[in-house]
């Protein structure tokens, strides 16, 4: 029975570590009640300044993922890119999970950008993923620029993009 307890210790310690910066390895958030980054504060969880970059799967040969597996996950950002410079980097939604991304530094975010970057992006049944869009530099989401190649598969969720305070695509 000792074991069983540890083992539900364990389990219960949050997993999410990524603060900002290149995340080229894969970091699953669960932040659901009762998922192991449920714990971390504020609840739902806020991350990043306006001046972070944060680049899944940043560079050649470099592979990187987040994964939103549940609860609410807002990510405030300079520059927001998934597979950069050569890297592969891939997004994943889970069911009635949100990643928020912030762009409010100086950038829009993009998926797939440069360098023969590979990108995914997957978001699950009622999952969502919200762009706000308010860089002082680029106001705008870049989709596979300057041979990238993305996939993006969107299973009953939704992907919303704001320019600041006005919706221009949802």
């Amino acid at each position: 029975m000792a074991a069983c307890l540890v083992l539900a210790a364990v389990s219960a310690q949050a997993q999410f570590t990524y603060t900002n910066g290149d995340l080229n390895a894969a970091q699953t958030y669960d932040g659901a009640l009762g998922g192991a980054d449920n714990a971390l504060k504020p609840s739902p969880f806020t991350m990043g300044t306006t001046s972070d970059g944060d680049y899944i799967g940043n560079g050649a040969g470099n592979t990187g993922s987040l994964t939103v597996l549940s609860g609410s996950l807002t990510i405030t950002n300079s520059d927001f890119k998934a597979g950069v410079s050569g890297g592969t980097g891939a997004i994943y939604i889970g069911q009635n999970a949100t990643l928020n991304v912030e762009s409010v530094g100086s950038w829009g975010p993009g998926i797939g950008q440069n360098s023969s970057s590979v990108a995914t992006l997957v978001v699950s049944n009622n999952g969502t993923l919200n762009f706000n869009i308010g860089g002082s530099q680029e106001r705008r989401l870049t989709w596979g620029v300057n041979t990238a190649t993305i996939v993006a598969t969107i299973l009953g969720g939704a992907v919303n993009v704001n320019n600041g305070t006005n919706t221009i695509e949802a």
